[in-house]
């Protein structure tokens, strides 16, 4: 997140943020699902079942609350005419995010599958959508700027620079 800021990209500020969002989501999840393996208590003689239920809805919300701000920030990006990035070390950034993000759905998937939880398969979800959105910072630095060309490190190959 600090690294988006410090470069001047809301994308990967975004994911800084998103994944920091995901992970307290996921601690709060993993809790709720270690309370519903526990017996009834004097206070909740039911039982820890109606959490599941209660944080699997604040959990969506937060996610659709993410999926629809980062449509209308790369709308207002687009709209904008975008800006040039020096993405440096934030794509290896994204890309380790990324990867966390793929490794934590699956990981979050077979836990649902095996506690029969809701609320870890939404958590495996938006583990999913996390990792989707480091990929495509890292898909987006490969889009031409717009001048149409890519910027090059090094000069073509039998030419010198000038």
């Amino acid at each position: 997140m600090l690294g988006g800021l410090a470069i001047g990209s809301r994308a990967i500020t975004f994911d800084g943020m998103y994944s920091f969002v995901d992970g307290l989501l996921t601690f709060g999840a993993l809790a709720v699902a270690k309370l519903l393996t526990q017996e009834p208590s004097r206070r909740f003689q039911y039982g820890y079942w109606h959490l599941e239920s209660l944080v699997a809805a604040v959990e969506s919300a937060i996610l659709v609350t993410a999926c629809i701000y980062a449509v209308v920030d790369a709308m207002q990006g687009l709209m904008s005419g975008g800006h040039h990035v020096a993405y440096g070390l934030g794509l290896i950034w994204a890309g380790v995010m990324g990867a966390t993000g793929f490794v934590m759905a699956a990981y979050m998937s077979c836990l649902a599958r095996r506690q029969h939880s809701i609320l870890l398969a939404v958590d495996a979800r938006a583990w999913l959508l996390s990792g989707f959105v480091s990929l495509a910072l890292l898909c987006g630095a490969r889009i031409p700027g717009r001048d149409g060309r890519r910027r090059r490190r090094h000069p073509p190959r039998g030419r010198r620079p000038a």
